[in-house]
Protein backbone atom coordinates (compact mmCIF):
# COMPACT_ATOMS: atom_id res chain seq x y z
CA UNK A 1 0.00 0.00 0.00
CA UNK A 2 1.09 3.27 -1.16
CA UNK A 3 1.95 5.47 2.02
CA UNK A 4 -0.65 8.55 0.66
CA UNK A 5 -3.40 6.33 0.28
CA UNK A 6 -2.40 4.55 4.13
CA UNK A 7 -2.38 8.28 5.67
CA UNK A 8 -5.56 8.49 3.97
CA UNK A 9 -6.98 5.62 5.35
CA UNK A 10 -5.97 6.41 8.60
CA UNK A 11 -6.88 9.98 8.95
CA UNK A 12 -10.61 8.89 7.74
CA UNK A 13 -10.95 6.34 10.12
CA UNK A 14 -9.74 8.27 13.25
CA UNK A 15 -11.76 11.48 12.51
CA UNK A 16 -14.66 12.28 15.26
CA UNK A 17 -17.96 11.32 13.24
CA UNK A 18 -21.46 11.14 14.22
CA UNK A 19 -24.57 10.69 12.90
CA UNK A 20 -26.68 13.34 10.93
CA UNK A 21 -29.60 14.87 12.15
CA UNK A 22 -32.22 13.54 10.63
CA UNK A 23 -31.44 10.46 11.68
CA UNK A 24 -29.96 8.54 8.29
CA UNK A 25 -27.64 6.41 9.54
CA UNK A 26 -26.46 6.14 6.05
CA UNK A 27 -24.91 9.66 6.29
CA UNK A 28 -22.61 10.92 8.62
CA UNK A 29 -20.90 14.78 9.53
CA UNK A 30 -18.14 15.41 11.65
CA UNK A 31 -18.71 17.07 14.96
CA UNK A 32 -17.73 20.40 13.16
CA UNK A 33 -20.79 19.85 10.84
CA UNK A 34 -23.22 19.15 13.41
CA UNK A 35 -22.08 22.44 15.54
CA UNK A 36 -22.53 24.72 12.45
CA UNK A 37 -26.06 22.71 12.29
CA UNK A 38 -26.84 23.66 15.63
CA UNK A 39 -25.74 27.10 15.63
CA UNK A 40 -27.23 28.54 12.51
CA UNK A 41 -28.98 25.73 9.69
CA UNK A 42 -31.42 24.06 12.75
CA UNK A 43 -32.57 27.93 13.10
CA UNK A 44 -34.21 27.81 9.40
CA UNK A 45 -36.42 24.97 10.60
CA UNK A 46 -36.25 23.65 7.14
CA UNK A 47 -37.79 20.36 6.01
CA UNK A 48 -36.12 17.54 3.93
CA UNK A 49 -38.86 17.42 1.09
CA UNK A 50 -38.36 22.01 0.32
CA UNK A 51 -37.01 23.55 -2.85
CA UNK A 52 -34.86 26.18 -1.20
CA UNK A 53 -34.25 29.45 -3.29
CA UNK A 54 -30.85 30.68 -2.96
CA UNK A 55 -31.04 34.54 -3.94
CA UNK A 56 -27.54 35.46 -3.79
CA UNK A 57 -25.90 31.94 -3.68
CA UNK A 58 -22.20 32.48 -5.28
CA UNK A 59 -20.81 29.33 -6.05
CA UNK A 60 -23.78 27.23 -4.12
CA UNK A 61 -20.76 26.15 -1.52
CA UNK A 62 -23.15 26.88 1.35
CA UNK A 63 -26.06 25.08 -0.36
CA UNK A 64 -24.17 22.26 -1.11
CA UNK A 65 -23.60 22.23 3.08
CA UNK A 66 -26.95 22.11 3.64
CA UNK A 67 -27.50 19.37 0.67
CA UNK A 68 -25.66 16.89 3.21
CA UNK A 69 -28.53 17.21 5.79
CA UNK A 70 -31.29 17.84 3.24
CA UNK A 71 -30.16 15.15 0.27
CA UNK A 72 -34.09 15.41 -0.68
CA UNK A 73 -33.95 19.34 -1.18
CA UNK A 74 -33.87 20.25 -4.10
CA UNK A 75 -31.65 24.05 -4.67
CA UNK A 76 -32.19 27.12 -7.45
CA UNK A 77 -29.06 29.17 -7.22
CA UNK A 78 -29.43 32.74 -8.05
CA UNK A 79 -26.62 34.75 -8.66
CA UNK A 80 -25.56 37.73 -10.85
CA UNK A 81 -22.11 36.36 -11.83
CA UNK A 82 -22.81 33.39 -14.32
CA UNK A 83 -18.60 32.32 -13.41
CA UNK A 84 -20.82 30.54 -10.73
CA UNK A 85 -22.33 28.27 -13.01
CA UNK A 86 -19.63 25.96 -12.98
CA UNK A 87 -20.53 22.27 -12.22
CA UNK A 88 -20.23 21.40 -8.36
CA UNK A 89 -18.62 17.94 -7.71
CA UNK A 90 -19.67 17.45 -4.16
CA UNK A 91 -21.72 14.41 -3.50
CA UNK A 92 -23.18 12.62 -0.21
CA UNK A 93 -23.42 8.78 0.32
CA UNK A 94 -26.82 7.72 1.14
CA UNK A 95 -27.10 4.18 1.70
CA UNK A 96 -23.95 3.42 0.28
CA UNK A 97 -24.34 5.09 -3.20
CA UNK A 98 -23.53 8.65 -4.47
CA UNK A 99 -25.84 11.14 -4.57
CA UNK A 100 -24.54 14.63 -6.68
CA UNK A 101 -25.64 17.90 -5.65
CA UNK A 102 -25.12 18.65 -8.86
CA UNK A 103 -28.23 16.12 -9.82
CA UNK A 104 -30.14 18.51 -6.66
CA UNK A 105 -29.58 21.87 -8.01
CA UNK A 106 -30.18 24.51 -10.80
CA UNK A 107 -28.19 27.42 -11.60
CA UNK A 108 -29.82 30.70 -12.65
CA UNK A 109 -28.22 33.80 -13.84
CA UNK A 110 -29.49 36.76 -12.07
CA UNK A 111 -29.19 40.70 -12.30
CA UNK A 112 -28.71 43.41 -9.74
CA UNK A 113 -32.49 44.51 -9.57
CA UNK A 114 -34.18 41.53 -10.64
CA UNK A 115 -34.59 38.02 -10.68
CA UNK A 116 -35.54 36.17 -13.66
CA UNK A 117 -37.77 33.38 -12.14
CA UNK A 118 -41.99 33.15 -12.33
CA UNK A 119 -43.94 34.87 -9.92
CA UNK A 120 -45.34 33.32 -6.25
CA UNK A 121 -43.29 30.21 -6.88
CA UNK A 122 -41.16 29.36 -4.11
CA UNK A 123 -42.59 28.81 -0.80
CA UNK A 124 -38.97 29.15 0.62
CA UNK A 125 -36.17 31.53 -0.21
CA UNK A 126 -32.97 32.35 1.47
CA UNK A 127 -31.01 35.51 1.37
CA UNK A 128 -27.41 34.08 3.24
CA UNK A 129 -25.46 36.92 3.78
CA UNK A 130 -26.46 38.64 0.23
CA UNK A 131 -28.71 41.46 1.51
CA UNK A 132 -26.39 44.14 1.97
CA UNK A 133 -24.45 43.50 -1.38
CA UNK A 134 -27.72 44.51 -3.28
CA UNK A 135 -26.98 47.61 -5.70
CA UNK A 136 -30.84 48.52 -5.84
CA UNK A 137 -32.57 47.08 -2.61
CA UNK A 138 -35.62 48.38 -2.64
CA UNK A 139 -35.67 46.76 -6.29
CA UNK A 140 -34.64 43.67 -5.02
CA UNK A 141 -36.70 43.20 -1.83
CA UNK A 142 -39.87 44.16 -4.18
CA UNK A 143 -38.43 41.16 -6.78
CA UNK A 144 -38.26 38.71 -3.52
CA UNK A 145 -42.26 39.63 -2.80
CA UNK A 146 -42.79 39.08 -6.17
CA UNK A 147 -41.30 35.27 -6.70
CA UNK A 148 -42.13 34.42 -3.44
CA UNK A 149 -45.26 32.13 -2.86
CA UNK A 150 -48.66 33.87 -1.09
CA UNK A 151 -47.64 30.82 1.85
CA UNK A 152 -44.35 30.75 1.67
CA UNK A 153 -41.00 31.82 3.58
CA UNK A 154 -38.60 34.14 3.28
CA UNK A 155 -34.86 34.11 5.68
CA UNK A 156 -33.10 36.60 5.77
CA UNK A 157 -29.18 35.88 7.50
CA UNK A 158 -26.91 39.21 7.37
CA UNK A 159 -23.83 39.37 9.59
CA UNK A 160 -24.36 41.71 12.16
CA UNK A 161 -21.63 44.63 12.19
CA UNK A 162 -18.55 44.73 14.80
CA UNK A 163 -19.31 48.73 14.51
CA UNK A 164 -21.26 51.28 12.73
CA UNK A 165 -19.84 51.54 8.93
CA UNK A 166 -18.01 48.06 9.11
CA UNK A 167 -17.35 47.68 5.64
CA UNK A 168 -17.21 43.82 4.38
CA UNK A 169 -13.79 43.37 3.09
CA UNK A 170 -15.12 40.85 -0.18
CA UNK A 171 -18.14 43.10 -1.63
CA UNK A 172 -17.01 46.66 -0.17
CA UNK A 173 -20.63 47.01 0.52
CA UNK A 174 -21.93 47.93 4.34
CA UNK A 175 -23.17 45.44 6.88
CA UNK A 176 -26.54 46.22 7.60
CA UNK A 177 -27.69 46.42 11.54
CA UNK A 178 -30.70 44.47 12.35
CA UNK A 179 -32.82 47.62 12.45
CA UNK A 180 -31.66 48.51 8.83
CA UNK A 181 -32.31 45.37 7.73
CA UNK A 182 -35.97 45.34 8.77
CA UNK A 183 -36.50 48.47 7.73
CA UNK A 184 -36.28 47.18 3.93
CA UNK A 185 -39.17 44.88 4.19
CA UNK A 186 -41.77 47.37 4.78
CA UNK A 187 -44.96 45.98 7.12
CA UNK A 188 -47.70 46.20 4.47
CA UNK A 189 -45.37 44.19 2.29
CA UNK A 190 -43.85 41.44 4.87
CA UNK A 191 -44.91 40.10 8.06
CA UNK A 192 -41.92 39.55 10.72
CA UNK A 193 -42.44 35.50 12.25
CA UNK A 194 -39.28 35.79 14.18
CA UNK A 195 -35.87 37.71 14.62
CA UNK A 196 -33.09 35.45 15.47
CA UNK A 197 -29.02 35.44 16.21
CA UNK A 198 -26.90 32.57 15.50
CA UNK A 199 -22.82 32.78 16.91
CA UNK A 200 -20.44 30.33 15.59
CA UNK A 201 -16.68 30.38 16.47
CA UNK A 202 -14.49 30.43 13.34
CA UNK A 203 -11.19 30.38 14.95
CA UNK A 204 -10.41 29.95 19.13
CA UNK A 205 -10.71 34.05 19.15
CA UNK A 206 -12.96 34.87 16.61
CA UNK A 207 -16.45 34.62 16.05
CA UNK A 208 -18.93 35.76 13.61
CA UNK A 209 -22.38 36.95 14.33
CA UNK A 210 -25.20 36.93 12.33
CA UNK A 211 -29.31 38.45 12.33
CA UNK A 212 -31.77 35.40 11.49
CA UNK A 213 -35.12 36.85 10.25
CA UNK A 214 -37.83 35.46 9.03
CA UNK A 215 -41.23 37.06 6.89
CA UNK A 216 -43.71 35.55 5.22
CA UNK A 217 -45.77 37.44 2.11
CA UNK A 218 -47.99 40.16 3.37
CA UNK A 219 -51.59 39.64 1.07
CA UNK A 220 -54.23 41.40 3.12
Amino acid sequence: MRPLIFLIIIFISCAPYTTTYSGNDSIKHSNDEMELFKNEYSKYDLKDVDTILDVGSGNGYFDAELFRFYPKTFFILEDTYIGYKKENRSFILVNGKPVYFKNNSKFVGGKDDSIPLPSASYKLILCRKSVHEFKNPAKMVNELRRVLADDGILIIEDLIPKFSGEIDPYCKMRHLSKEELLSLFPKKDFKLISSDTTTYPIKKKEHYNCNIIKFKKNIS
